[in-house]
């Protein structure tokens, strides 16, 4: 069901760094693997942008157990297909599928 190709986790959120972008500096949240590859950078003007850097940062673990969840309500049949097509589209989404 893994079919999406993404730097592996775990990925973490450090500290600022500065970042030049064009003309401008701007100060940036670095999300990172463990082998300290950028894997995005998130503005951090405000709390919304720390709060967006951990949710990326979260998003292989996420990922991975959405991945169980819904292999588990498949097999275990359970009669939630709401729940199955929402699961079903979050992962789509995050392949690139949807």
């Amino acid at each position: 069901m893994n079919t999406a190709t993404h730097t592996p986790g775990p990925w973490k959120v450090t500290g600022e760094e500065l970042v030049s972008v064009g003309d401008q500096e701007l100060f940036h949240r670095v999300i990172r693997d463990e082998g300290e590859r950028w894997t995005a950078l998130v503005e951090i003007e405000d709390r919304e942008g720390e709060a967006n850097a951990h949710l990326i940062a979260a998003a292989p673990a996420m990922y991975e157990a959405l991945t169980i969840a819904l292999q588990i309500m498949i097999d275990k049949r359970v009669p939630y297909q709401h729940e199955i097509d929402q699961a079903r589209a979050a992962l789509a989404q995050a392949e690139g599928r949807g």
